[in-house]
C-alpha cells in the first residue's frame, strides 16, 4: 500500500495545484504544456517557477519521510522515492501530461548519494552557461549522472535510479532531438 501511495504522492502536480489555486494559466495547456517549474517560470515568473520546484522536491522528502516512518530504516525508501518520481513522470490520472522528473530526481539524488547529487547540479550549471537552456541542461546533468552511477556496484537503489534517470532522458527526447537538429543545422 506504501509504495501506491508514494507513487500517488508524486503524482500530484505542483504546477497544477498552484495555477489552479491563482487562477492563472494551467501549463498543461500553455507554454510547452509541461507541469513543472521551468513552464511555470517562463508562464508567470520566476517566484512561481522556483514555488514549483520547491514544491515537487517536498513531494520527494514527504515521500522519504513516509519510508523512515514506515519501514524504520529507510531501506526501501529509495524505491518509494523512485515511484514517487514515477507518479510525477507518468501519473495515473493523465498519463501523457506528467512532468519531466527533475525536481524530484534531483531530490532523490540528494537523499540517496551526494556524489550524483553533485554531479548532477554540477553538469547543469555548466551546460546551462553553454547552451543558456534549461532543458538540454537537465538532460545533459541526468545523462552524466546516469554514467557516474555505474562507479556504485549495482544494486536495488542504484538500478532504481538508473531507471528513473533513463525516463527522465526519455521524457527530453524532444529537446535533444531538438538540440542535435540546431547543431547540425549550424
Amino acid at each position: 500500500m506504501v509504495y501506491f501511495i508514494a507513487y500517488l504522492i508524486g503524482g500530484i502536480h505542483s504546477g497544477v495545484l498552484i495555477s489552479k489555486f491563482l487562477k492563472i494559466n494551467d501549463p498543461r495547456n500553455a507554454g510547452s504544456k509541461n507541469v513543472g517549474a521551468t513552464n511555470m517560470w517562463r508562464l508567470h515568473g520566476w517566484q512561481l517557477g522556483m514555488t514549483t520546484f520547491f514544491f515537487d522536491v517536498l513531494k520527494i522528502f514527504i515521500i522519504n519521510v513516509i519510508g523512515y516512518y514506515y519501514f524504520h530504516h529507510g531501506k526501501f525508501n529509495v524505491l518509494l522515492m523512485s515511484l514517487g518520481t514515477l507518479g510525477h513522470l507518468f501519473p495515473i490520472q493523465n498519463p501523457y501530461k506528467g512532468g519531466k522528473g527533475i525536481a524530484c530526481t534531483i531530490m532523490l539524488l540528494f537523499l540517496y548519494n551526494y556524489f550524483l547529487f553533485l554531479t548532477a547540479i554540477t553538469s547543469w550549471l555548466i551546460s546551462y552557461k553553454f547552451t543558456n537552456t534549461s532543458g538540454i541542461s537537465a538532460s545533459i546533468a541526468m545523462f552524466m549522472c546516469f554514467v557516474c552511477s555505474f562507479l556504485y556496484p549495482i544494486n536495488m537503489d542504484i538500478a532504481c535510479i538508473q531507471i528513473i534517470l533513463i525516463l527522465c532522458l526519455f521524457k527530453h527526447r524532444i529537446n535533444i532531438i531538438d538540440a542535435f537538429t540546431e547543431f547540425q543545422s549550424n
